[in-house]
């Protein structure tokens, strides 16, 4: 195995954060009081409330950033002969696999790296927080040891995704080759929130090691239909190929094998 050069993830502030939230939360309190007292309340004057109200919600949420993007201490890593190391730790990753799960703290990525290994999940890190170039790197540092080398998030969260590749498919960050699910099952159901009517697809993943995982997917639509019914049909040993009929999931279902014919992976 070729040496890999040491990586540093480097401290984050959230100074950013602090002068986001004073500019909003400052705007939108002042802009309210201001057409609130010199202007007459119609609908116009209302609306422009409301909008400085959303600036005032919007500083808030840049309150708790200050918070949990913040990152005090620096974390060196690499992987050498088949050992992945985390400062002083290290784990082993012969017949072994690595996948993550992401979460969004503005540009950054938080990271939580899971290693896949003899019928278990261990988890190595939870929440280092990387930058662009810092996550790119890191994205290298681990190629050989993925399942799948792709990276098809449009933005960094993982919670909620589901993607497709010819080989297994990507379920909230976690990947799967098709020999290794036994059975996959799925359906979908209705549920209201106040008055307004969603539905949802639940997921049951059986894995040949008996480990279930069950995913819920909320206000699903057509794609995400798509994406179940081609995993379905895969480990059915279904025929696939191209299909004609009902549009909102045929359509998305002949993008997902248009892609995976020039690609391998679906990223749509």
């Amino acid at each position: 195995m070729k040496k890999n050069s040491n990586m540093k993830i480097n401290k984050k502030n959230t100074e950013i954060f602090l002068y986001k939230m004073l500019l909003y939360m400052s705007t939108g309190t002042i802009g309210s009081v201001l057409v609130y007292n010199l202007y007459t309340i119609n609908m116009i004057s209302f609306l422009v409330i409301i909008f400085f109200i959303f600036l005032i919600i919007k500083g808030l949420f840049h309150s708790l950033e200050i918070k949990y993007c913040k990152q005090k201490k620096i974390y060196n890593i690499k992987i050498e002969d088949n050992i992945f190391y985390l400062d002083t730790k290290a784990f082993p990753l012969q017949d072994s696999y690595l996948f993550f799960k992401l979460q969004a703290c503005d540009k950054n990525a938080v990271v939580s790296l899971h290693q896949e290994k003899d019928a278990k999940i261990i988890t190595i890190f939870q929440k280092i927080i990387f930058n662009p170039l810092e996550f790119e790197k890191f994205l290298m540092l681990i190629k050989l040891y993925r399942k799948f080398d792709v990276f098809p998030w449009k933005k960094n969260i993982t919670y909620g995704s589901l993607y497709i590749c010819k080989d297994g498919f990507i379920v909230c960050g976690r990947e799967f080759f098709y020999h290794e699910v036994e059975k996959f099952e799925w359906g979908t159901e209705i549920y209201y929130q106040r008055t307004a009517k969603f539905e949802r697809a639940i997921i049951y993943i059986y894995l040949k090691n008996d480990e279930k995982v069950i995913e819920t997917y909320r206000n699903i639509d057509g794609l995400t239909n798509a994406r179940i019914f081609y995993i379905w049909m895969h480990i059915r040993n279904e025929e696939i190929a191209n299909a004609t009929g009902y549009k909102k999931i045929i359509c998305p279902f002949n993008k997902i094998l248009e892609e995976l014919e020039k690609t391998g992976c679906e990223s749509l």
